[in-house]
């Protein structure tokens, strides 16, 4: 793995573990190359990320090596509760694995919205460069 891609990955991961917000580790993640065409909701994104997980469907993994620091360095941002809702912009599904407990979570990468559909906590980016930088992470796993 390149600096370049390293650093990118790292800048996902920060955001996804900010969803943790809690003592519980990242132990690896894993986020699904393509996902059905569909309306999506809450429900209806977590029983998709559930199959796709089931069916095998492709996917990339971040495993503890590219892990190694980041649960030291989660951030101070706090997640706040998820309400069930349509979700528009639904562009990826995956799985964060916290304390070796599957968690589906959902990108509207558009709205920079980062969704814990297990727990029902969101984690909005609301700076653009934060945006710009879960893109750029995305874009440097293939996604």
């Amino acid at each position: 793995m390149t600096g370049a891609m390293g650093r990118s990955i790292t800048v996902l991961l920060f955001v996804i573990g900010a969803l943790t917000a809690t003592a519980q580790l990242i132990d690896s993640v894993r986020v699904f190359r393509s996902i059905p065409q569909a309306g999506y909701t809450t429900s209806l994104a977590e029983k998709t990320g559930w199959q796709l997980r089931h069916q095998g469907a492709e996917s990339v993994s971040i495993g503890p090596s590219e892990l190694a620091g980041l649960n030291e360095k989660l951030g101070t941002r706090r997640p706040i509760k998820h309400v069930h809702s349509a979700l528009p912009g639904l562009s990826h599904i995956g799985f964060i694995y916290l304390d070796k407990a599957a968690h589906v979570f959902c990108l509207a990468e558009a709205e920079g919205l980062i969704i814990d559909l297990t727990a029902r906590r969101q984690f909005l980016l609301e700076d653009w460069t934060d945006r710009v930088k879960l893109r750029a992470a995305l874009v440097a796993l293939g996604l």
